[in-house]
């Protein structure tokens, strides 16, 4: 998926311009006013407190202005339409087996369906950009005319929750078709919500290519069907998505013992085949590092992959010792 796209310089110069070009709650933005000081009355009254964002008409246009820039550079984050060309991809046939989905069906040569997904996560990295464009304007008012906004603190905080959603959303990544901040046609309950909202659309305003003609000669969208084979909650029931983390964490500890079988077996029998001393030190070596790169994926603490690394390194030399005894 897209990620966050950053803003255009040119659109930003543009954004920066027109802000500095209207008036900000009421203070007047004079070159020369600027340039000769401020007056006693502003020494006396050198931090004062400012109108918050939507009183003045000034504020509203520059608020428009911010979301239409936001809208421009998040569209193709936020909506993405996809073709899917074929569903009975061997992948297609792995997911339908393992996830139970439902089966595909060959598509005819000329019937493009589409994957549609509106992506909620990407509306929240919108509201933390349109928070950070509104937090640099009261910022650069603080320091170079001396104004501290009402809202600033309102602002602050706004940020700082989004901020800590954002990391919360991050975490639901991993959950593949179940994201709940994910609405996608390949979800039978998504699917319908999007049909129904496509057709309150007028057809003039969609992608020509969302309508095909059925057998009957009428008129339908053009999504591809969804992989479920029915309906679940959003983010999948309590006890659904406890029988999948218990099944998945089962899973993954058979991986992981088979792989710590894999990195012992395998060294020992090449050992013995080959019954050579710098043999051996080459498959210590290697199997050293293969086992080192593999346990920094899995573990964070450092120490705790120099010591996992070490240990396992410390077995192999015992297989060295016994394969080629001194004589």
């Amino acid at each position: 998926m897209v990620e966050d796209i950053e803003l255009g310089l040119s659109t930003v110069e543009d954004l920066v311009r027109g802000s500095r070009e209207t008036p900000h709650h009421g203070r007047s933005h004079n070159p020369e006013s600027a340039s000769s000081g401020p007056s006693p009355e502003q020494h006396t009254h050198a931090t004062n407190i400012a109108e918050p964002y939507n009183i003045t008409t000034s504020k509203d246009s520059d608020e428009a202005a911010i979301r239409k820039v936001l809208l421009e550079h998040f569209k193709e984050d936020i909506f993405q339409l996809r073709i899917q060309d074929d569903q009975t991809s061997p992948l297609r046939h792995i997911l339908n087996i393992l996830f139970r989905y439902q089966p595909a069906q060959k598509l005819n040569n000329d019937d493009h369906q589409h994957t549609m997904i509106l992506s909620i996560a990407a509306l929240n990295r919108m509201r933390m950009r349109e928070l950070q464009i509104k937090l640099t304007d009261c910022i650069m008012r603080m320091h170079y005319y001396k104004n501290i906004p009402a809202d600033w603190e309102a602002l602050l905080a706004q940020y700082v929750a989004a901020t800590r959603d954002n990391d919360y959303i991050r975490t639901c990544v991993y959950r593949g078709l179940h994201d709940p901040f994910l609405i996608r046609s390949e979800r039978a309950v998504d699917a319908k919500i999007l049909e129904a909202q496509l057709r309150s659309i007028p057809e003039e305003l969609c992608e020509s290519s969302l309508f095909v003609l059925d057998a009957n000669g009428k008129k339908r969208i053009n999504l591809a069907p969804p992989l479920e084979r029915g309906p679940t909650s959003i983010g999948g029931t309590r006890t659904e998505m406890t029988r999948k983390q218990l099944r998945a964490a089962f899973m993954w500890r058979i991986v992981v013992s088979l792989v710590g079988w894999a990195f012992l077996i395998c060294p020992m029998w090449l050992m013995t085949k080959l019954n050579s001393q710098d043999a051996s030190l080459i498959i210590t070596t290697l199997f050293v590092f293969a086992a080192g790169i593999a346990v920094a994926r899995v573990l964070e603490n450092p120490v705790s992959v120099v010591t996992a690394t070490a240990a396992y390194a410390a077995v192999l030399v015992v297989f060295v010792g016994v394969n080629n005894p001194s004589k």
